[in-house]
């Protein structure tokens, strides 16, 4: 799938250009104008259920209804080397901020 929207604008993620401009706009939507609420590592349990050898620090942000989510530092797009962002809004579920 390389055609994704946001809104009514379509990207095409092949095009380098329009990639970028894609993931720039998805981290903005997660990260413009939120509030860093709490900072800690995560937990033992929390790496073992991942498989990973070492607890990364996470950040919870919050907008201005409320509304958290939590950013945990990982290696990249999978989990596996440094990078990427993962922006959980709920238990394992929500976006990927990659590197390009």
């Amino acid at each position: 799938m390389s055609k994704v929207k946001i809104g009514k604008k379509e990207f095409d993620l092949e095009d380098d250009i329009q990639r970028e401009a894609y993931w720039t706009l998805k981290a903005e939507e997660h990260l413009l104008n939120k509030q860093i609420t709490k900072v800690e590592y995560i937990t033992e349990v929390e790496a073992r259920e991942n498989l990973w050898g070492h607890r990364p620090i996470a950040f919870q942000i919050s907008d201005k209804n409320g509304k958290a989510s939590w950013i945990v530092t990982q290696m990249d797009d999978e989990g596996n080397d440094g990078g990427a962002l993962a922006i959980l809004t709920d238990k394992n579920e929500g976006d990927i901020i990659p590197r390009l």
